[in-house]
């Protein structure tokens, strides 16, 4: 081993030996076989190292594989007299095995009296943090003109297989990290007299493409949890996760992974899933573009069964009677195509504009922001009118059927009246349980509160239980009440009065919606006039699976 250079010859060698030894940036003297010779406290805290440690080691030994190469290229220039002095950024494995990545910057040292090469003086700048912001971004960046690309290429597909090929093409370039991915889709098997919930793969790519038309079951796999959760599920380590099927995953060679359910307003059309062979491969970013893909095939795939639906209205019997049967069956699904086809571009919007917030951070934008908060309002707004959309075509088609649970009303009610865009209420002293699928109580009680905003007063929001287990919510305005000829008329779909077509915005679905989803649940909505002029619209609702059974609205 070549002895370790003194310190520089020079005045101000005292001033340079603090400097290097106090500096809050890695500093270090490298003999020009690579070997650490001197580091500062800065640098051994970074690399994670003890001095001892790293002194025994050289560059090239905790240099990360993938930046050698070019790290030892520019060495051997400067050595060769073509440069005297380089930065690179690249990537250190620490002492723990952590890779950071660090900005370096190296200087050529040569003795004072012969002029020959000496050693290295070399600057390393933590630089991983930001690194990885800037590379999460662009992954970011990057996912979403994929998902543009898909959504341009989609809504020309006409069958369903073709949407599904499209998705899981674009699956893994959405999400980098993944080296598998899937599309499943739900069946009901017989076997030996009994019905099994399964779902099975219609789409396969990667480490996963040998496994095209395989069955999970749905109570024993993380995609049946996904599936009937409805919410987006992540396993960091399939070998310590009781949620998955080890053994499937340990044949496959899954070792982590991300399922996101496909929803189309109360329904789940299947799962999505993307997995990798390493452990922890997924992030915040990865969840965050999944999220999106799975909004892009749930759309796909409506949007296909909504053209097959028309296209079979189309050809419907030509008979008089037929003929107003296919006429009406048409605008159904009309309405239910257009719907999904504004959910997908809304959720890229959507989507955009959170990116948007996020890039420009804390920087002083008002116009930008201003321009984020109009797009934010403008589409939550579309966003309901979708929603109302779906419902009621769901509804039309006699497939409006809930799955209720207990749910706790007050909480609901106080996010409803926010969402609303007006002041949360005070707390309540008691709670009140009510017998419902939560996301047809947020929309009940959002359409009712909006409504009764933009006809009356700002409302109040009135909840009790009622003698035999039922619950009473009702929401009471002060505006000027609903005209005596149109209160029969009050709960039909795509009705107004003409004294409120003028001044309210609206699609004259939403108390339509609201009653249709309360009798989905057991329950009912109805109209009663305030006292002292004013509305009054109340939702009875079973407090126990006793009070009310789901039925079929439709």
């Amino acid at each position: 081993m070549r002895p370790t250079p003194a310190p520089p010859r020079r005045e101000g060698e005292h001033h340079f030996r603090t400097l290097f030894d106090r500096s809050p940036v890695g500093m270090a003297t490298v003999g020009l076989d690579g070997r650490w010779l001197e580091v500062n406290d800065a640098l051994v805290a970074f690399l994670g190292f003890t001095r001892a440690a790293l002194t025994a080691r050289d560059f090239q030994s905790i240099t990360y594989p993938d930046d050698l190469a070019s790290d030892l290229a520019l060495v051997e220039q400067v050595l060769a007299g073509r440069m005297e002095h380089y930065q690179l950024t690249k990537r250190y494995v620490r002492g723990d095995g952590r890779v950071v990545w660090a900005l370096i910057s190296v200087q050529l040292v040569r003795d004072a009296h012969t002029g020959q090469a000496d050693y290295f003086l070399v600057q390393i700048v933590d630089v991983d943090a930001q690194h990885r912001l800037e590379l999460a971004l662009e992954r970011e960046r990057a996912a979403l003109r994929h998902l543009v690309d898909l959504h341009a290429d989609i809504t020309t597909l006409t069958d369903e297989e073709s949407a599904l090929e499209a998705v899981i093409r674009a699956a893994m370039l959405v999400v980098p990290h993944a080296d598998g991915a899937v599309i499943e889709l739900p069946e009901q098997l017989v076997e030996d007299g009994r019905t099994l919930d399964v779902l099975r793969y219609r789409a396969v790519t990667g480490r996963l493409s040998d496994q095209f038309d395989q069955v999970v079951d749905r109570h024993r796999s993380l995609s049946g949890r996904a599936f009937t959760s409805r919410v987006l599920l992540h396993s960091t380590d399939t070998e310590d996760d009781p949620r998955v099927d080890a053994a499937a995953c340990r044949r496959t060679g899954i070792r982590s992974m991300l399922v996101a359910p496909l929803l189309v307003g109360t329904e789940t059309l299947g799962v999505v899933k993307v997995a990798s062979g390493s452990a922890r491969a997924f992030d915040d970013a990865d969840v965050a573009a999944l999220t999106l893909l799975a909004h892009s095939l749930s759309a796909a795939l409506q949007h296909v069964r909504d053209r097959a639906a028309v296209a079979e209205a189309l050809t419907a019997s030509e008979t008089a009677n037929e003929e107003l049967a296919r006429v009406a069956a048409f605008r159904t699904e009309l309405v239910g195509m257009i719907g999904h086809e504004i959910g997908t571009p809304l959720s890229v919007l959507v989507a955009a504009t959170e990116m948007a917030q996020q890039e420009w951070g804390g920087e002083d934008r008002p116009e930008q922001r201003a321009y984020l908060a109009l797009m934010e309002r403008s589409a939550a707004r579309i966003g309901r009118t979708v929603g109302d959309v779906l419902v009621q075509v769901t509804a039309d088609s006699g497939r409006l059927v809930a799955t209720p649970r207990a749910v706790e009303v007050h909480g609901r009610v106080a996010e409803a009246v926010v969402v609303a865009g007006l002041p949360a209420p005070a707390a309540w002293a008691d709670p009140v349980t009510a017998w419902v699928q939560p996301e047809h109580l947020d929309q009940m009680l959002l359409n009712l509160v909006s409504n009764a905003r933009k006809y009356g007063a700002e409302p109040r929001v009135e909840v009790e239980p009622l003698p035999g287990g039922r619950v009473r919510v009702a929401v009471v305005d002060r505006g000027a009440g609903v005209p005596p000829e149109f209160e029969d008329s009050l709960f039909e779909r795509f009705t107004r009065s003409e004294a409120d077509s003028g001044r309210a915005r609206g699609t004259g679905l939403g108390l339509a919606i609201v009653r249709q989803l309360a009798r989905a649940n057991g329950g009912e909505a109805t109209y009663e006039r305030t006292p002292g002029g004013g509305a009054t619209f109340v939702l009875v609702l079973p407090g126990s699976p006793e009070d009310g059974s789901a039925v079929s609205a439709g």
